[in-house]
């Protein structure tokens, strides 16, 4: 509740507060909703390891680490409780997982068998990589897991059911990254003239040209969009309706952006050194906006699933995991809502927005903007009353730490 409001805070009176709460519940969402992806929670992970990737399926959240320890996976239902699981022996740091076809496959570079598959995310068996190639990423589509590399002379391999598995070649490029969506494969790397290949099978690969030669490290699909990040370069996004033509777009900075995903509406990327926020979103892939982690940690790898975004970070100790789930404010019943009207005059540019917003606001999370209409107002502590234009905004009190605009 507001309570002893600033003297410089003018304070509308001339609409009786039942009609205005009336009209406010009638435009306002039965529930307003903080979407997962902004703000962020910290979370202990299983184990002190350098966390590489994560993804979701079946129910189950999976981690992967690049530490020759043993205990390279972790698992968690619900992105809060991880535990540690038992990976083959063989000394191979793990770098990218998906989930397809029933059951999850990682790849790797190092040791002796740089893939492993699982059905159930706790139980790991090794298998043979078509080459001791640095293995960075793998996808599932197509009836087919594909990986890509980032050495040797065969940088694509595909495998039906992720036990066996078959070379493809391809451009030698450092492919770091690799994504099945809008029936092809779409794949981004960090060298070479032509950064970006893409392929319906898995099989047949065609090299396409990045809207620059920035080193690209991740990329995923959604809202008809590939959307790519860069570790370097002078471009740390790009966008591409097709995997064919892309568009160079604007970070929030120039830092190392190694993961990015989609999900919920919104595409969510993070950093290990961004120097302000270590998290960044768009809802069109366009428009970026930095977002607090929960943590200044080496963030590398990010995925949605179940209704969350969880990422992982390297170096990181035990606090290597965070998780941004939609935070819901229920709107209370009209008779428990504190309405307080809030107006200024004009300012000498005629534009609302203008104002200094932070002068004249209260209460934790405050946001939004001012309208321009034609009322009257009165200065605080003042009787005079005043007709003309004014700025005016409304707030509800939600019950919550939040205030909600109402207009």
């Amino acid at each position: 509740m507001v309570t002893n409001l600033p003297r410089n805070i003018h304070r509308l009176t001339f609409v009786p507060l039942v009609v205005l709460a009336t009209l406010l519940m009638s435009i306002h969402p039965a529930n307003a909703a903080t979407p997962a992806g902004i703000e962020w929670t910290q979370r202990v992970a299983a184990a002190s390891n350098n966390w590489q990737a994560v993804t979701y399926g079946n129910g189950l959240y999976v981690a992967v680490s690049n530490n020759s320890n043993g205990n390279q996976v972790m698992t968690s239902p619900d992105g809060t409780t991880w535990t540690s699981r038992t990976t083959p022996p063989g000394s191979v740091y793990w770098r990218g997982i998906v989930y397809g076809n029933g059951q999850f496959v990682a790849v790797g570079a190092g040791g002796t068998n740089r893939v492993m598959t699982s059905l159930d995310g706790v139980t790991w068996t090794p298998r043979s990589a078509t080459a001791a190639n640095e293995w960075s990423s793998v996808a599932y589509g197509a009836s087919k897991f594909v990986a890509v590399s980032r050495t040797g002379t065969n940088r694509v391999m595909y495998s039906s059911n992720g036990i066996t598995w078959s070379p493809v070649s391809v451009a030698s490029n450092t492919w770091n990254s690799i994504v099945f969506a809008n029936n092809q494969f779409v794949a981004v790397a960090q060298s070479g003239t032509n950064r970006v290949m893409t392929s319906p099978d898995g099989v047949t690969w065609t090299t396409r040209l990045a809207s620059s030669a920035s080193s690209w490290a991740s990329i995923t699909y959604g809202e008809n969009l590939y959307v790519a990040t860069a570790w370097g370069g002078t471009d740390r996004v790009m966008t591409s309706p097709d995997g064919v033509t892309w568009t160079s777009q604007s970070a929030i900075e120039s830092a190392q952006w190694l993961s990015v995903t989609y999900g919920d509406g919104l595409f969510v990327a993070v950093s290990i050194d961004a120097t302000g926020d270590r998290v960044m979103t768009s809802a069109d892939g366009v428009t970026w906006t930095g977002t607090a982690a929960a943590s200044r940690q080496q963030w590398m790898g990010v995925t949605y699933g179940s209704g969350q975004f969880v990422a992982v970070a390297v170096y990181a100790g035990s606090d290597g995991v965070m998780t941004s789930s939609a935070i819901i404010d229920p709107v209370l019943d009209p008779s428990q809502w504190t309405v307080v009207g809030q107006g200024l005059p004009m300012p000498d540019s005629g534009i609302c927005s203008d104002l200094d917003d932070t002068d004249y606001a209260w209460g934790t999370g405050l946001t939004g903007g001012w309208r321009k209409g034609w009322e009257p107002w009165v200065i605080s502590g003042d009787s005079e009353v005043r007709g003309g234009w004014a700025c005016i905004r409304t707030l509800v009190n939600t019950g919550g730490d939040r205030w909600i605009l109402g207009d």
